[in-house]
């Protein structure tokens, strides 16, 4: 499987190369990593292996090198896919790699493949089997969406009116998407409309706001997607990306969520 997407006139170009199996099913659960996140993917990948028994999705992980995979997985039931980007230098990153914009390729990679992809942030562990609940919600929403994603902590936060967690910056920030109409989403469990997401041409779309200097993306990728997207997404419940906080931490035990996400230092 060598592929090659490009977008906005090849301002930005992500490379398909080694594939280490085939796909299996018409569904995937899907990472984006760089060599520093690797492990924790691995981590993940057999937690799902061990829990999702009635498993009918493949489990792919992308990454920028192949041979950084330790052998004991290659022969696993696991999919690798190298990824490489080029053109994304002007990109804001911060703290992050440029791999955390490659989720927003997988759809244009993998449309002849799969109809539906999860993706999940690899800084998460599974607590629940999480799958077969998570089509069922899928299912019940509009057939013309492209993407869904859970609200994001900081409109947990401002719900329960915790305004230590709510800086002057970030409730600025809020109140920009709230304008809109749009609760913001967090980026780190998605679940793409494979076919909608590429015949909408939902990445150049994410990307044209990526790259413009007057956006506000103080989340990187995630603002981008928020933006682009902003009241056109789906919600998926909390309990698909319960983000740890200090009020959440203590809520786990009583609402049991899915999959938690570790989302600070």
């Amino acid at each position: 499987m060598i592929k090659k997407v490009s977008l906005l006139q090849n301002k930005i170009v992500y490379e398909v190369g080694q594939v280490t199996r085939p796909a299996e099913f018409s569904q995937c659960v899907a990472f984006c990593v760089d060599n520093k996140y690797l492990p924790f993917a691995l981590f993940v990948c057999k937690q799902i292996l061990s829990i999702e028994t009635q498993r009918r999705f493949d489990l792919c992980v992308c990454l920028p090198d192949l041979q950084r995979v330790p052998k004991s997985f290659l022969d696993s039931a696991i999919r690798f896919i190298e990824m490489n980007i080029k053109g994304g230098e002007q990109l804001p990153v911060d703290h992050l790699s440029l791999s955390a914009y490659a989720r927003l390729f997988l759809p244009n990679i993998f449309s002849d493949e799969y109809d539906l992809i999860t993706y999940l942030d690899a800084d998460i562990y599974i607590n629940l089997p999480f799958y077969q609940t998570l089509t069922k919600v899928v299912a019940k929403f509009d057939p013309s969406f492209c993407v869904a994603a859970a609200p994001d902590i900081t409109e947990i936060n401002l719900r329960i009116k915790r305004k230590q967690a709510l800086t002057p910056l970030v409730q600025s920030y809020l109140d920009f998407y709230h304008d809109k109409g749009h609760l913001y989403r967090n980026s780190g469990v998605l679940v793409f409309n494979v076919k909608n997401y590429v015949k909408n041409a939902i990445a150049s779309r994410v990307f044209e706001v990526a790259f413009n200097p007057s956006s506000n993306l103080r989340c990187h990728d995630q603002s981008a997607l928020n933006i682009a997207l902003a009241g056109e997404m789906p919600i998926l419940p909390f309990e698909f990306n319960w983000q740890l906080h200090d009020n959440t931490y203590r809520l786990i035990d009583n609402h049991q969520p899915f999959i938690i996400h570790f989302i600070g230092t």
